[in-house]
């Protein structure tokens, strides 16, 4: 174990950041929005505006983060866009399970905002729902369709950590949908996406993936080094950090993917990597 100082990162990557959120939540809002809203704080403007324009809206609370473990009769399309795929009968997280399920959520978003405010303040501006349920051994997910929500296999076995992880983690999916939505980040559509000249190795998953998935994984493992050293844990490995340099190139090599914009976001974190990168290698041991 190193004896010597934390390697730190503290620069989140663009999409990601507050101001970059909020300022594409407050464009969203002047395109799509009603009328009315003006003058409406932007968190409820933005998840009123989201109800009203994507296909299948979704429950939430102006209070703050709506945790659901039930959905009426009229929802059922919501979780099975947010799985993907056949919701199993037995989905629903045990009744006995609920009230600890909230309160780890809490703690977790507790630890989020005294290690790094600006952060979950971006995560309760963008994530008004967590819908919780089981789903074989999948963790969870989020879809480019239905931004504002997503889905999570919690457990009353995860510490805080994992939670606080697993809060980051989903909420950098949300905010690259949102940036997508009003930047636009690639130049073609999913087939070609996925087509095997598209298929890059995921940072996390370390297999083959679409590209704009990989995309994504490259995104959430750099947020997820930063939040590392934010909360005081560990570095990333060297190990980690090829993994997400060998993602970030292969990417940069199928940018034809990419929106002018697109390549600006990966220009920007492959610097932001090979920064981190750097100080790992001058740490010392």
């Amino acid at each position: 174990m190193s004896t010597g100082p934390r390697v730190g990162v503290t620069s989140l990557p663009s999409p990601v950041c507050i101001s970059e959120v909020a300022a594409s939540a407050a464009a969203f809002v002047a395109l799509a929005g009603d009328e009315h809203l003006a003058g409406t704080n932007l968190r409820t403007a933005f998840h009123l505006t989201l109800n009203g324009v994507q296909a299948i809206p979704y429950p939430w609370s102006e209070t703050g983060l709506l945790h659901c473990f039930e959905l009426s009769d009229s929802d059922p399309a919501l979780l099975r866009r947010l799985m993907a795929q056949q919701v199993p009968v037995d989905w629903q997280i045990a009744a006995t399970e609920r009230s600890e399920v909230r309160v780890a959520a809490a703690s977790a978003l507790g630890r989020v905002a005294a290690s790094a405010p600006d952060l979950a303040n971006a995560i309760d501006l963008v994530v008004a729902t967590i819908v919780h349920g089981h789903h074989g051994h999948l963790g969870g997910g989020s879809n480019s369709s239905i931004i504002g929500c997503y889905w999570l296999a919690s457990s009353t076995e995860w510490t805080t950590e994992t939670w606080a992880e697993h809060l980051v983690h989903e909420y950098v999916h949300q905010a690259l949908f949102l940036d997508d939505m009003i930047h636009g980040l690639f130049a073609v559509g999913g087939i070609e996406l996925g087509s095997p000249e598209g298929l890059v190795c995921s940072a996390i998953l370390r297999t083959p993936r679409p590209f704009d998935r990989a995309f994504h994984s490259a995104f959430v493992a750099y947020t997820l080094m930063v939040w590392r050293s934010m909360s005081g844990h560990e570095p990333a490995g060297l190990h980690d950090v090829a993994a997400l340099s060998r993602c970030i190139d292969q990417l940069q090599q199928r940018s034809w993917c990419l929106t002018v914009h697109g390549r600006a976001r990966l220009a920007e974190l492959s610097e932001l990597v090979t920064v981190h990168a750097s100080l790992l290698e001058l740490a010392p041991c």
